[in-house]
């Protein structure tokens, strides 16, 4: 069983009404995602919902690329299928920092006095100590490298994605994320791409998850599609 992959489902920016089901599923695998034999009765039974909610979650979470089937796919009585969670594919989220929710931090102001706008420093606000920052103070420091680690290595998958459209990163992370998923696959199945397809099942893959794609986004793909029309039908010189 692995709590430690079943934390960072927890702390990732999946669908609220994924993380349940991945988190359970990283649960009962080992550290690095492999071994996991859910039912889908199981599965039913452990989260209280209807096996049809089970099976719909488990197939977004194999088109987000989360969960990856490894045998028996079409399962049946008494053959259970077997999945791998690739904690790589979790969307990427912003570390929970102490003194969040206050935002901020704006000073208190005497009644009939005018608001201040001048944030308090995190020093001068009371904080609880009691309650350390989940799954980084009990874990030690070796979680937060691997954590930082895995952080810059999405980075630098956003930014090649982005350069393979002649443009630096933009819009929201998920849409980041989905872009660079993308780029990704194509690049590591196909020997010559052609991007605008690879840029429409990004937006289909948006289109999926609820999130939303920048205009910017298609106004590069149409400069694509005219440049990859015009080099189809561009003769060879004499």
């Amino acid at each position: 069983m692995s709590g430690l992959l079943a934390g960072k489902v927890w702390q990732s920016n999946l669908h609220p009404d994924l993380k349940p089901l991945a988190a359970a599923l990283a649960d009962i695998g080992n550290d690095d995602g492999t071994s996991i034999y859910p039912s889908v009765a199981y599965m039913s039974w452990l989260l209280g919902r209807s096996t049809r909610s089970v099976q719909g979650n488990l197939a977004k979470l194999r088109d987000l690329g989360v969960l990856v089937t490894v045998s028996d796919l079409k399962g049946g009585r008494y053959k259970t299928t077997e999945y791998r969670l690739i904690e790589s594919a979790l969307p990427f989220r912003e570390k929970w920092a102490r003194n969040h929710a206050i935002g901020a931090g704006f000073r208190k102001t005497r009644k009939g006095a005018g608001c201040s706008k001048k944030p308090r420093s995190l020093q001068q606000e009371r904080t609880n100590y009691s309650s350390p920052e989940p799954l980084v103070e009990p874990l030690g420091r070796t979680v937060r490298e691997a954590e930082a680690a895995a952080s810059a290595a999405s980075a630098v998958e956003i930014d090649r994605a982005f350069k393979a459209i002649d443009c630096n990163p933009f819009g929201l992370p998920k849409f980041q994320l989905a872009w660079a998923w993308a780029y990704s696959e194509a690049a590591a199945s196909q020997t010559d791409p052609v991007w605008s397809e690879v840029m429409e099942a990004a937006i289909t893959r948006c289109s999926n998850l609820g999130v939303k794609v920048p205009r910017q986004f298609f106004l590069h793909k149409r400069e694509i599609e005219a440049q990859e029309v015009k080099d189809r039908y561009r003769r060879t010189p004499l």
